[in-house]
Formats: C-alpha cells, sequence, structure tokens
C-alpha cells in the first residue's frame, strides 16, 4: 500500500521505521484515527508527556512503569503466566483489548536477545466486571493460582457517600496507575473488593483508579513503557516481531480418525 501511495501520490501518514501496530497508538496514524473519532488529541498528548516524564525516573521505585515491569517480572519467575485486565467501566474495555496486544505480541517470544530458547511471556486476558465477575472470577479466585489480577475501576467518585469507602494507598503511579486509592462507588467499590480479598489471601493483585477523563492520556504511554522494561528483564526484544510460518510446523490432520489418534 506505500508503493501504491506513493506511485499514485496519494496523500497518507508516515509510519516511522521500527514501530510496530502495537505501538502505533500515539503516532500520526494512531492519533488521525482518534481524531477522526472525536477524541482531543492535544489532551492525549498532553497526558503522554505527563508521563514520558515519570517513567524517565532514575530511582526505579518512583518509576511506575518500572514498578510495573518489576512486578509482571517477578511473577512471571514465580510461575503465573497469566495476567488479567478487568476494568469496572465500560469506557475502559477499549484500553483493556489494547493491552492484550501490547503485552501477548511484545512478550511473547520464544528466544532472548541471545538467541536461546526461553519461551518468555504471559498470557493477557480481558474480563469486563461486573459481566466475567459471574463467568471467570470464580476460576480466579478458587482455581489455581496461576494468574495476576488487575482489576480497574471507572471514574473516580468526587465526594464521599454512605456507600463509599477508602483503602489504604499501597503505590501512586499516577492518574492512570494509583493503586487502591479512594473514595470509590458503584463499580469501583466491587473492584476494590476483589482486590482486597485477594490480597488478604496472599494472592498477586493490582488495583488500578484511574480518572476515566486522564486514563487514556497517560495509560497508554505508561504501558508500552512498562511493556519496554519488562522485556529488557526478560532479556527479549519487545519490539521485533519473529517471522515463522505454518509450514515449518507439523500438519495437523483435523479428520475424525486424525482427532481419534491424537486423543489416544
Amino acid at each position: 500500500m506505500r508503493s501504491i501511495a506513493d506511485a499514485e501520490g496519494y496523500a497518507a501518514l508516515p509510519v516511522p521505521d521500527g514501530v510496530g501496530g502495537r505501538f502505533s497508538v500515539l503516532s500520526a496514524v494512531g492519533l488521525f484515527s482518534a481524531s477522526m473519532c472525536g477524541i482531543d488529541i492535544e489532551a492525549l498528548l498532553a497526558g503522554a508527556r505527563a508521563m514520558a516524564g515519570r517513567v524517565e525516573a532514575a530511582d526505579w521505585q518512583a518509576n511506575p512503569a518500572a514498578v510495573l515491569a518489576a512486578v509482571h517480572k517477578l511473577a512471571f519467575d514465580r510461575g503465573l503466566l497469566t495476567c488479567v485486565m478487568m476494568p469496572y467501566a465500560d469506557g475502559l474495555v477499549g484500553l483493556a483489548d489494547w493491552f492484550c496486544q501490547l503485552w501477548a505480541e511484545s512478550l511473547g517470544k520464544e528466544k532472548d536477545m541471545a538467541g536461546r530458547t526461553v519461551r518468555a511471556g504471559q498470557t493477557p486476558v480481558r474480563a469486563l466486571g461486573a459481566t466475567d465477575q459471574h463467568s471467570q472470577l470464580q476460576l480466579y479466585r478458587e482455581g489455581p493460582v496461576r494468574q495476576a489480577v488487575r482489576p480497574a475501576r471507572g471514574e473516580r467518585v468526587r465526594r464521599e457517600t454512605a456507600h463509599t469507602r477508602r483503602l489504604p494507598r499501597r503505590a501512586d503511579a499516577g492518574d492512570a496507575g494509583r493503586q487502591g486509592a479512594g473514595p470509590t462507588a458503584g463499580g469501583g467499590e466491587t473492584g476494590d473488593g476483589i482486590c482486597a480479598v485477594r490480597e488478604r489471601a496472599g494472592e498477586p493483585v493490582d488495583c488500578l483508579a484511574p480518572d476515566r477523563r486522564r486514563a487514556r492520556r497517560q495509560f497508554i504511554f505508561l504501558y508500552e513503557a512498562a511493556v519496554s522494561i519488562a522485556g529488557l528483564l526478560l532479556g527479549i526484544n519487545a519490539y521485533d516481531q519473529p517471522r515463522w510460518s505454518w509450514a515449518s510446523r507439523p500438519p495437523t490432520d483435523c479428520s475424525a480418525e486424525g482427532t481419534s489418534r491424537m486423543l489416544r
């Protein structure tokens, strides 16, 4: 398509070298699409710039992207090979879908940068509270602990009511990654409850409490930086896309006889 556009003289947006589709949200291509959908891209970039300043912190404990990457590296080392992103707001589902693509394509690598077979990565899962709370949470809560769960609640409530409560602040990762900070209401309170239950059980959980108006502005850059650092910690290249084909794998017999043979 690039060759056709150049040959015909069509107006086209550049995709910088080395920027894969999963990292193109804040590129000219992603921003043009967002603008056409009515998104305020100036505000989006302002949020990204704000987070960019935070993830440049030399002290890793003050760097939200480094903290996220370290947590996931420790989870991977402990055999927690599934990461569940579970927003409790419909407006955040798109971010969870994008997170799944970013995490899977960037960290799911067979070889490390030295060419050794490592088979790195976590399987990302998108769940939506409270819908999937009734279909998946049973497994996450009582099944084998093979996953880290990250509930993300919706827009913060600005006033306290009889039904709001606060959880102790565990860490501060800015508007896109503040963990367990209140007050909350509705679905957010349910998400906080899941965090509290898993914490008491000693199970891995990370509660994000974004302000929905700012979440997209900082969430994207935060996780792009986090996945980059996670790749370094795992010794893999988070930016490449290994080339392989089904031709290099043994053929699969999908007939009834082949399936029966496989089961035997």
